[in-house]
């Protein structure tokens, strides 16, 4: 039930945030929720003390957790500070006004962050989701309050707004994680995307995929020709994959190309069977190609030497071999 969990939050697009995420939440919570104490302490809110001293307690808590286990923290601990997060801000907004609360706005705060945090490939999904829970908070924080109709109406118009500028942004940040030759993932986000699907599943099938002769078309025809033939490449790899697959370029013309199909090596080789048309006529590229299955604790180091290892066993004159 736990990995299927995983599985569905991880197409929805969400995945758990990394050590360095956890820890700047937890220091962003920490420090508004000091901030807040400052100005209940000072008279600028009225809120009950020992409500925001228990409240203070469970942050500090819960802040102190997730310093310890966020290097081997999944999904889970989002979920938990999700739920957390929501919880505290209903309590916010309710005990300081609802609907003329004058903390709206760190509902718009948490909902930038949860998309900086969460927002991968597929954008429009999470950033539905995301947007409707933060909606919801502003809904059960005022409930019943005065001016509720005209405080909904402008609050779906700002997170319309919202969702619109934010999508914008995140498609920007996204079209850096593309390589624009190839229109395959960059290397730096290949391997972090590579390191989740070891979490959430195992016995993929990675290949390296080393192209030949390309640097011999490089020195005879020039940058341009060898442009062409790399961008087709990642075209026809892109092409014969499953959506969900991974493919990467890992180097000038090294890619990995990561999927749970068995017969992932196969539809590799056949992107090479036809030539390359370029604008000197057709040229013919193959590729020494190596494919290996993940194992169970196996770390991405490892799985990586595996399959350059068959390749290289290739380049010297040895067949390399599926393991």
């Amino acid at each position: 039930m736990w990995k299927s969990l995983y599985r569905l939050l991880y197409r929805w697009g969400f995945k758990a945030s990394g050590a360095k995420g956890y820890r700047h939440a937890m220091a962003v919570r920490l420090m508004l929720t000091l901030g807040g104490g400052l100005l209940i302490l000072k008279g600028f809110i009225a809120f009950p003390v020992k409500l925001y001293l228990a409240i203070f307690m469970i942050v500090l808590v819960w802040s102190a957790y997730v310093w310890r286990v966020s290097k081997q923290a999944r999904i889970g601990l989002d979920l938990m500070d999700l739920f957390l997060d929501c919880t505290l801000i209903v309590i916010l907004l309710r005990y300081t006004g609802g609907s003329q609360s004058p903390f709206v706005f760190v509902v718009y705060l948490w909902l930038m962050a949860m998309f900086a945090t969460n927002l991968r490939v597929r954008t429009w999904r999470p950033m539905a989701i995301l947007t409707m829970i933060a909606y919801g908070l502003l809904i059960i924080g005022a409930w019943g309050t005065t001016s509720f109709g005209f405080y909904l109406f402008v609050h779906a118009m700002g997170m319309i707004m919202l969702i619109v500028v934010a999508n914008v942004f995140t498609h920007e940040i996204l079209r850096r994680e593309v390589d624009a030759l190839t229109g395959v993932l960059t290397r730096l986000t290949g391997l972090e995307a590579l390191r989740e699907w070891m979490e959430i599943r195992p016995g993929f099938h990675l290949i390296f995929l080393d192209l030949t002769r390309f640097k011999e078309v490089n020195d005879r025809f020039g940058h341009l020709v060898g442009d062409e033939i790399l961008a087709e490449v990642g075209s026809r790899l892109r092409s014969r994959v499953r959506p969900d697959d991974l493919v990467i370029r890992y180097g000038g013309d090294e890619f990995l190309v990561a999927s749970a199909a068995s017969d992932l090596e196969q539809r590799v080789q056949a992107c090479f069977q036809d030539p390359i048309a370029t604008r000197y006529g057709s040229i013919q590229i193959g590729a020494k190609i190596g494919c290996v299955r993940h194992r169970p604790g196996e770390d991405l180091d490892e799985l990586l030497r595996r399959a350059d290892a068959l390749v290289f066993n290739q380049g010297k004159g040895r067949e390399g071999k599926r393991v």
